[in-house]
């Protein structure tokens, strides 16, 4: 859960520098492209008669290299905010339209995201297509999702959040349409890629929104409360992926998150955007 780290980059610097911290906390996942489809390739002898049990070890071990670098880091020291400032309830907080729309530009942009992602190799695997094939879409598939990270910031900043979000949707409703036009290899190929292109742009953009939705005596209780519903979003959508394959099939599960992804886009669309940073 890397992704949280985000949370902990915007309380090092100013805000004019939140979308960039942002951004270059995700774009550390370029090397998740890299490593992760090659280890699960070169791992598959590490233990005999099980061919993904070896990617299990490695991933401990970068587990342990992460741990490491964490401990290193030099954060600053934690800002104590005013205890007796009035901290608003949920239900306060979710009447505002903006907090409505980054959670769920995060919520159904990561559950989308993982859906598919999930059942690609599933689906890959009935078509035909061979270990190599599948770990070469998923590994562009992750470079879409982090590479787009290190301009993403300054996207935000020149052409508003609001607007990111929205190519976002729009990138996840190009490989929703890709993925249906075809089961050939291009088309996993082109549908995972804009898949990813589409998640970073809707969540980096629902992050850095989120931000205008909460006084800092606040910030605990609405990062914490997005981060479980983004995140159980994406959990729900890794469970259903199997099991949604296999009721519907991979048209109609691709056709399942069309809805999902026009109401993020309207619920953005109607918003008013906030402050606009200078460039």
């Amino acid at each position: 859960m890397g992704q949280q780290y985000r949370f902990a980059a915007l309380e090092s610097c100013g805000v004019e520098f939140h979308p960039r911290a942002i951004s270059m906390v995700m774009a550390g996942g370029v090397l998740a492209a890299v490593i992760g489809p090659n280890l699960a390739i070169w791992s598959q002898q590490w233990y005999q008669g099980n061919p993904y049990a070896g990617a299990f070890y490695g991933l401990f071990g970068l587990y342990v290299v992460a741990l490491l670098l964490i401990l290193l880091l030099p954060l600053p020291r934690a800002v104590p905010v005013n205890r007796h400032e009035r901290v608003r309830s949920y239900r306060e907080l979710f009447r505002q339209p903006l907090l409505l729309a980054a959670v769920a530009s995060g919520m159904i942009g990561y559950g989308i995201m993982v859906l598919i992602m999930t059942a690609t190799p599933l689906a890959m695997n009935h078509h035909q297509h061979d270990f190599f094939a599948t770990a070469q879409v998923i590994q562009w598939h992750v470079l879409g999702m982090f590479v787009p990270a290190f301009f993403t910031g300054a996207l935000i900043r020149r052409f508003s959040t609001r607007r990111v979000i929205l190519w976002g949707c729009s990138a996840l409703l190009l490989s929703v349409m890709i993925n249906l036009s075809g089961q050939g290899f291009w088309n996993y190929w082109w549908g995972l890629l804009w898949l990813g292109i589409g998640w970073n742009f809707t969540f980096i953009g629902a992050t850095h929104l989120l931000t205008f939705s909460y006084q800092p005596v606040e910030k605990a209780k609405v990062q914490g409360i997005n981060e479980f519903m983004v995140f159980s979003a994406a959990a729900m959508g890794s469970l259903f992926a199997g099991q949604g394959l296999v009721m519907l099939g991979w048209a109609w599960l691709n056709l399942f998150a069309i809805p999902w992804i026009l109401l993020v886009a309207l619920l953005i669309w109607r918003l008013r955007e906030p402050e606009p940073l200078t460039a």
